[in-house]
């Protein structure tokens, strides 16, 4: 759990830092912040069903 709260901690730091410093744009920060949530997402729908079908 303490490494997800760094994690989480991390990713939107660094975010902010790339918006704050102009090197992307916030919707740039923000399509690449749902997309990883999509991404996790998905990840863990698809650790569910594979867990399920072992029962």
């Amino acid at each position: 759990m303490y490494l997800l709260a760094i994690a989480i901690i991390l990713t939107g730091v660094i975010g902010a830092s790339r918006a704050y410093l102009g090197v992307h744009w916030p919707s740039d920060v923000l399509a690449g912040w749902a997309a990883g949530a999509f991404w996790v997402t998905v990840c863990w729908i698809l650790k569910i069903l594979v867990r399920g079908s072992e029962e």
